[in-house]
């Protein structure tokens, strides 16, 4: 069974001094497939990366031996580093850097003799800042950092690119005010000291993303705080670290995380956290749980404390919601609420019912939340949710009373009593009639033409409605000519039948006949 090559990765990271603004390092790292192509070996259709070498700089005889080795590597120096200068790359404060040719380095793996075998090519190169002086000044509070980044490619190959970059000591990325250069390229940027961006495939000719990065100062590291579960029992309505706010559900144990903070040296889950989460009940860890057994504003206070002694704090405002939301119901088809209400309406004719009136207390003073896939609505009675979100449109295709019932979910799982409304769906579809014509001497075969005064019968058993079965259907025959019916003769022009069978045998013949059927349902 044929399986899909493994990703290639283009590995790009990037480290600044340890205090340094205007000197970089770059190690740049490719993990190649055996059909791998680079650019400048050939042939260019070629695809495998040993042959290319035998071909460009060896004795094209099929074989890669260790001169050609030797001469890949040689031309890898001579190529230089990917970015000569980083414009249009790399820029810090809008200065780009110029490598410095002589610390340019390349290694290739020992794998690269080994038919078949994947192949590490890692090279390494300094940068100073270009244009100075005047230099980029250090120690300021906040840096801008600008990348460009090349998409991954996901033909003929996956190549996976990624970019790291190590930020000087006690420096982060604000992830909060870092933007991304078309907003809907699929791009990544995570983490805050050693920060990475990963870009996703983006289509044919589209422009090179951009991320557009803040990095501010951290002296001693900065506590952060947030819940992270259970899921649908918190909802974090600032997400902001510095005002960061999150409903829970009371008498619920909710898990807490410091493991955003950061620290500008240290491993942050292995230093010291303590939770104040009532000014007399206290936890620690990096993932601590609470419940909390009364509602109301609740002020929680973490502070992460380093191995040197040096302490960052950290306050965010937990709403303890201990109250079920109130659904109401609306249509554009009744005014106000309509909860209770009886709303008559043709089949057919779409219906837009909301829930947005619905109401939620998180407690006294205090207003919840309520999501739009909170709003779960059950429109034929099979106890089943049919639609979901605050407005939905809904065409009732069949006749008849339903009981629409909105289920309504705040933000921390707290499910309101259900809010219901009769709809009467008129019937506004005549039956559709249809029948055969039965031969009670072959069997109650179907025929198209009856023989000379022979009983015939006429089966409307096909008659469908949408509504009415079949027995609440009422049934009519207009027979023309004279007939007879169990050896009676009826005479007279028309005769009318009832029932969904008639039987019959036509007295006259060399005549044409029609026949009309009159279907009436009951209604609605």
């Amino acid at each position: 069974m044929l399986q899909p090559a493994p990703r290639e990765r283009y590995e790009t990271r990037i480290l600044y001094g340890i205090a340094d603004w205007n000197n970089l390092t770059s190690w740049r790292n490719l993990t190649l497939n055996a059909d791998s192509t680079l650019p400048g070996l050939g042939p260019s259709d070629l695809r495998d990366l040993r042959l290319q070498i035998d071909a460009t700089l060896g004795n094209a005889n099929g074989l890669l031996d260790g001169n050609e080795t030797t001469a890949f590597l040689n031309w890898l120096v001579a190529k230089g580093p990917a970015y000569v200068t980083t414009d249009g790359f790399f820029t810090t404060n809008g200065k780009s850097y110029n490598s410095t040719l002589s610390s340019f380095s390349v290694t290739v793996s020992p794998t690269l003799g080994i038919a078949n075998a994947r192949v590490w090519i890692n090279a390494t190169v300094q940068y100073k800042v270009k244009g100075a002086p005047p230099f980029i000044t250090t120690g300021a509070k906040s840096y801008d950092v600008t990348m460009t980044v090349a998409p991954d490619s996901d033909a003929p190959s996956y190549k996976d690119s990624v970019y790291l970059v190590q930020l000087p000591r006690f420096y982060e990325m604000n992830n909060s005010a870092t933007k991304i250069v078309p907003t809907n390229a699929p791009v990544t940027a995570t983490n805050f000291t050693l920060f990475t961006v990963d870009p996703g495939v983006m289509p044919a000719g589209s422009p090179f993303p951009q991320v557009q990065m803040k990095v501010e100062r951290s002296l001693v590291g900065t506590a952060r705080a947030r819940a992270i579960g259970p899921a649908g029992k918190f909802y974090e309505s600032n997400t902001d670290f510095k005002k960061y706010e999150v409903f829970v559900a009371n008498n619920t144990e909710i898990t807490y995380s410091a493991a955003t903070s950061t620290h500008p040296i240290q491993p942050v889950c292995v230093l010291n956290f303590t939770w104040t989460f009532t000014p007399s009940d206290m936890r620690w860890g990096c993932e601590p749980k609470y419940k909390y057994t009364q509602n109301g504003t609740k002020v929680v206070n973490l502070t992460m404390r380093d191995g040197g002694g040096n302490l960052s704090y950290r306050n965010f405002t937990v709403f303890v919601d201990d109250t079920p939301p109130i659904g109401q119901i609306r249509t554009n088809r009744t005014v106000g609420s309509a909860n209770g209400a009886t709303l008559q309406v043709d089949e057919e004719i779409p219906v837009k019912f909301d829930g947005g009136f619905s109401t939620d207390l998180a407690f006294p003073g205090k207003t919840g939340v309520i999501l739009n896939s909170g709003y779960a609505w059950d429109f034929d009675m099979n106890r089943t949710v049919d639609a979901t979100g605050r407005t939905v449109t809904w065409t009732f295709h069949k006749p008849g009373v339903f009981l629409v019932n909105l289920t309504v979910t705040d933000s921390v799982g707290w499910k309101g009593t259900n809010a219901t409304m009769t709809v009467q769906v008129n019937d506004t579809k005549a039956p559709v009639a249809a029948f055969e014509i039965l031969d009670p001497e072959k069997d109650w075969a179907v025929i198209s033409t009856p023989g000379e005064k022979k009983t015939i019968a006429l089966n409307a058993s096909k008659t469908r409605d949408d509504f009415d079965n079949l027995a609440s259907l009422t049934f009519s025959w207009t027979i023309p000519g004279p007939i007879s019916q169990g050896g009676t003769v009826l005479t007279g022009a028309t005769h009318t039948l009832p029932g969904v069978n008639v039987s019959f045998a036509w007295e006259d013949w060399n005549q044409s006949y029609k026949v009309i059927l009159t279907v009436h349902d009951t209604g609605f």
